[in-house]
């Protein structure tokens, strides 16, 4: 047995739960395809989502085990899917536990301040999209493994230098990467995309509200690269002297009151009447 293990094993006999966990946790990370590993994994878990993740990785490891098999139809109260596959990290990817499905948060008229635009619980973070940045939070079992104990990241769109978006495939989940200005992030595909802090990862059924939250910030990006353009100062001013001279036809104002009006309005928009 791997000394890791082992010392996980006597931390859990001994009544110390949370010692063992982090051994059975550093081990797991070791030893991936260790069915017995998740079988500890499963003693120390700490709700019914984890042990259902557990027994499923034991029986994506060996699908003959009898009594993962009836564990996980007393927990999930459905049999278990397995797929055999030779890349032991792609499979946990693709079989880790559903995210919970959260629409998008598209603020309405009155959205009170400081609240997110967008807010996606997805495979393994919470990300929460607002005007200016965004957020992205490491939750689960799952991040725990991929990512350790970082907490929320913060990163202003100022910062993006480019936005990755990659659709799930039929095995494998989508996400959505920022590359930031001297940033180390990952090239090597989904499976490196779990544990990059600066990756979003998303299953098929949030694959809308992704395309939606990367062409807001793209979007916003743009706003606040470049503010103004000529053409929209130009609209801008074209209606509000169409309004000084809807307000004259109508007698609303005199023909002077037009003028200083106008020469005002022309002034705020470094023009010369």
């Amino acid at each position: 047995m791997d000394d890791l293990l082992q010392q996980g094993v006597i931390e859990y006999r001994s009544g110390k739960r949370d010692e063992a966990r982090k051994f059975f946790i550093t081990f797991i990370k070791q030893n991936p395809e260790s069915e017995r590993g998740w079988g500890w994994m499963y003693e120390v878990s700490g709700d019914d989502k984890e042990r259902i993740y557990c027994l499923k990785q034991m029986l994506r490891i060996n699908p003959k085990n009898e009594k993962a098999n009836q564990l996980l139809n007393q927990l999930a109260g459905e049999p278990p899917k397995t797929q055999n596959t030779s890349s032991a990290s792609s499979d946990q990817t693709n079989q880790q536990q559903k995210p919970t499905d959260v629409k998008p948060n598209v603020p309405p008229v009155n959205r009170s301040v400081g609240s997110p635009v967008f807010s996606m619980q997805g495979v393994q973070d919470v990300l929460e999209v607002y005007e200016d940045k965004v957020k992205i939070t490491p939750k689960g079992f799952l991040a725990l493994l991929n990512k350790g104990m970082k907490g929320t990241k913060t990163i202003p769109f100022l910062s993006i230098n480019a936005i990755q978006y990659k659709k799930p495939g039929s095995f494998t989940n989508g996400y959505i990467q920022f590359t930031l200005s001297g940033g180390m992030e990952s090239r090597g595909g989904i499976l490196d995309a779990t544990k990059d802090e600066n990756t979003v990862m998303f299953a098929a059924k949030d694959t809308a509200t992704a395309e939606r939250i990367k062409d807001y910030i793209e979007s916003q990006i743009q706003k606040l690269r470049n503010p103004n353009t000529p053409n929209q100062s130009s609209v801008s001013l074209s209606g509000e002297l169409e309004k000084l001279a809807e307000l004259k036809n109508k007698g609303i104002l005199t023909d002077d009151e037009f003028q200083s009006a106008k020469k005002r309005l022309l002034s705020s928009y470094n023009c010369y009447a």
